[in-house]
């Protein structure tokens, strides 16, 4: 774009960073912001002496005093038309400088994305939620894992940003670097004089800190569930295992009676064979035996149980 707001024909191929570092007072590590091939680089705002290198999401610019220079990579459709006629038409506007223009333009659509996305996250945060107060299974629980990671890697995404804001609002040199058309017409700007560079990064730090706070609040959410799924998973497994004790126990019980059945039913004699009412009471007996063998035994685990409660409870 040109002073005027006009876009020119994109330029593909390559080109001489030593060239552009001359032409535009950079030093080469300042283009690698605007190098497309680095996939894993920060966001970033670097202020120079007659340029300001934007480098958010998949905006990057080199903004003039004159003009806006932006950086793609071949057949991307990163700006879309409704960006360039948004950019030109703030461009062409006389009032404010040519610098803000620019830079507000490439902040409000930072932030725009970034709602977005927000509102997409949150969506399908809510639907994983809702899923779980449904049912819950080994599907569901997968699901709400991998949108805690979802939720994680945009807030990272957002801080990032957040962070060069308030990089930039800390920094009063470059606050008042960055009024361009006034150092080119030889009256730069005093290092406190930078009233309104810092109220658009004020306004535009606010908005990326509620989204910062919405996510923050999304997170406690999604851990308190996780929190609540898991005593609910906990409760459900000492259920089971109290089931399986106890079913050991009369297990073990019928075995303590089945041992004097045992011992009856050998075949030998023992002159009790025909004594009348013996086999009641060795019935009677067995059972007895087997009763109080579970009994004592249930007692002495739900003793256990307590005790074992109540020291989870002291800790």
């Amino acid at each position: 774009f040109d002073i005027d707001g006009n876009l020119a024909d994109p330029i593909e191929g390559e080109f001489s960073k030593v060239g552009i570092c001359a032409a535009y007072s950079l030093q080469p590590r300042d283009l690698r912001n605007m190098d497309n091939s680095y996939s894993d680089q920060l966001p970033t705002i670097l202020v120079r002496e007659k340029a300001i290198v934007v480098n958010l999401l998949h905006y990057r610019a080199l903004i003039r005093a004159d003009m806006i220079i932006l950086a793609d990579s071949i057949d991307s459709k990163h700006y879309t038309k409704e960006f360039l006629e948004e950019l030109s038409w703030k461009l062409k506007i006389s009032e404010g400088q040519y610098e803000f223009r620019a830079l507000e333009t490439i902040l409000l659509n930072v932030t725009a994305a970034l709602q977005a996305e927000e509102a997409e996250v949150f969506a399908l945060a809510n639907r994983a939620l809702d899923r779980l107060d449904e049912r819950i299974d080994e599907v569901e629980l997968k699901g709400l894992l991998q949108v805690r990671r979802i939720v994680s890697k945009f807030q990272s995404k957002v801080e990032s940003i957040r962070n060069v804001f308030i990089e930039i609002l800390h920094n009063d040199e470059d606050l008042a670097a960055m009024y361009l058309t006034d150092k080119a017409a030889g009256q730069p700007h005093d290092i406190a004089d930078h009233m309104e560079a810092e109220l658009i990064f004020e306004h535009y730090l606010n908005l990326t800190d509620e989204i910062s706070n919405a996510c923050e609040q999304l997170s406690t959410n999604i851990e308190a569930t996780q929190d609540i799924l898991n005593i609910m998973l906990d409760s459900r497994r000492n259920q089971l295992i109290n089931y399986e004790l106890k079913a050991t126990v009369a297990t073990v019980s019928l075995s303590a009676g089945s041992v004097m059945v045992g011992m009856f039913g050998m075949n030998l004699i023992s002159g009790l064979e025909a004594t009348p009412g013996v086999f009641w009471g060795v019935a009677g007996l067995v059972v007895v035996v087997a009763t109080t063998s579970y009994a004592l035994a249930t007692l002495r685990l739900r003793r256990l149980w307590d005790h074992g409660k109540w020291r989870k409870g002291a800790a």
